[in-house]
């Protein structure tokens, strides 16, 4: 299984974003696939966006014995180079999207919309935890 996650660099809940990343993890009604035996819906890769908040989650990853997929962010393109990483990464595939927006974010904001736009199952958070 591929979890997508995009968080905002300033995301004011990461214990939340923890918290999620875990569910979708281990928790059946967040999961596509049926679970094994070890109650994990087999091996999960944790595909982000490589910079600040999203190598806590990869670490949340990696700590469970899962994987993670780095993206990091295009610096040769400039401003575009967050566009085009975002779409890297929806493009690379995902069963499932999490998405957790602060405020002012276009980044996450952007991901969220391309994952939503390409058909994966995507699920956001704002920055005060409502679900968007």
């Amino acid at each position: 299984m591929r979890i997508l996650v995009t968080i905002s660099r300033d995301y004011p809940l990461p214990e939340l974003a923890v918290r999620r990343l875990m569910e979708a993890i281990y928790d059946p009604a967040m999961l596509i696939e049926v679970k094994g035996p070890d109650g994990l819906a087999g091996k999960v890769t944790v595909v982000h966006g490589a910079s600040h908040m999203d190598w806590l989650l990869a670490g949340v990853a990696l700590a469970l014995g899962q994987d993670h997929e780095p993206h990091p962010y295009i610096g040769r393109l400039g401003k575009a180079g967050g566009p085009v990483r975002n779409q890297e990464m929806v493009d690379a595939g995902a069963d499932l999207c999490l998405a957790f927006i602060a405020r002012d974010s276009r980044g996450a904001r952007d991901c969220f919309s391309r994952a939503r736009n390409a058909g994966i199952r995507t699920t956001g958070w704002n920055h005060e935890g409502r679900q968007v």
